[in-house]
Order: structure tokens, then C-alpha cells, then sequence
């Protein structure tokens, strides 16, 4: 598993599937807007929530194995 921290592994899931999106959905309206950097902002947000995507479903695999 890679989060012993139940605490750190639900963090990090309650942030890549909420506060990410949702960050995300913010920088689509401010787009709208002509706000600059949209395109910067967006693509570091999706990487960072598809890294830890990647992280949560593979402690999550691995906590599953153990049981």
C-alpha cells in the first residue's frame, strides 16, 4: 500500500475528486472571460489529478490484495 495514513489516502481522494474538478470548473468560467493562462492552468490541474488518480487507485488495489 502506498499511503500507511488512512487520513493522507483520504485527503488526497476527497482532493482529486472534488476540490481538483472543481478548481478545474473555475478555470473554464475564467476562460470564458478571456482570463489569461487558461490553457497552463487547466493542463497542470489535470496532471496533477491524474497523478494522484493513479496513486489513490493504486493504494486502493493494494489494500484490497490484503484483505
Amino acid at each position: 500500500m502506498i499511503f500507511k495514513n488512512n487520513k493522507v489516502y483520504d485527503v488526497l481522494k476527497t482532493i482529486s475528486l472534488v476540490a481538483i474538478p472543481v478548481s478545474t470548473f473555475i478555470v473554464a468560467i475564467l476562460g470564458t472571460y478571456n482570463y489569461g493562462n487558461v490553457e497552463r492552468v487547466t493542463a497542470v490541474l489535470a496532471a496533477v489529478n491524474t497523478l494522484l488518480g493513479a496513486l489513490v487507485k493504486i493504494s486502493s488495489e493494494a489494500y484490497n490484495k490484503e484483505k
